[in-house]
């Protein structure tokens, strides 16, 4: 079933249907703002170190690829791997920005977007860790969550993160 999802996942990605695909500023009923709400919801639960805030931003049966080649398709799993930002450290920043959007239906969007984290160590040296990330919003009874999310290993230059 997993495989059958990565599957149309990849599939869905690569179609393109001009009525449902717009940019990441598009519209469709004003879903791109709700997105673009729960993206900065998100990152303010990672620079909380707000584990629960994190979990309740995907559906139950959600599917995450780490960088590393992991993947994780339990709630336990998730909370395992989101776990040590509980200890994040003060100051440190977090943002998601959209740079594509792709409406698959009324109830599912393609999102690729950039994400920025800075942090800064303990002799007060500033670090950027910069990437790219990709996610499938499902909309479940109402609500917008995360189904499937993935992002690149973190750079020190600014990634390009944009469709070509």
């Amino acid at each position: 079933m997993r495989s059958l999802l990565v599957a149309a996942f990849a599939l869905a990605a690569c179609a393109t249907t001009p009525a449902l695909a717009q940019t990441a500023r598009g519209g469709h009923g004003g879903v791109s703002a709700q997105l673009d709400v729960l993206n900065a919801e998100f990152s303010a639960a990672y620079m909380r170190g707000d584990v629960e805030a994190i979990l309740a931003a995907y559906s139950a049966d959600a599917l995450v690829q780490t960088p590393e080649g992991s993947v994780i398709a339990t709630p336990e799993a998730l909370r395992a791997m989101w776990a040590p930002i509980a200890q994040i450290q003060p100051g440190t920043t977090h943002s998601l920005t959209s740079t594509f959007r792709q409406f698959m239906g009324q109830d599912e969007v393609l999102e690729a977007g950039r994400y920025a984290i800075t942090s800064r160590a303990s002799d007060g040296e500033e670090h950027f860790r910069l990437g790219c990330y990709t996610l499938l919003w499902r909309r479940i009874e109402g609500r917008w969550l995360i189904h499937y999310d993935t992002w690149t290993i973190p750079r020190d230059h600014q990634p390009h993160c944009e469709p070509t």
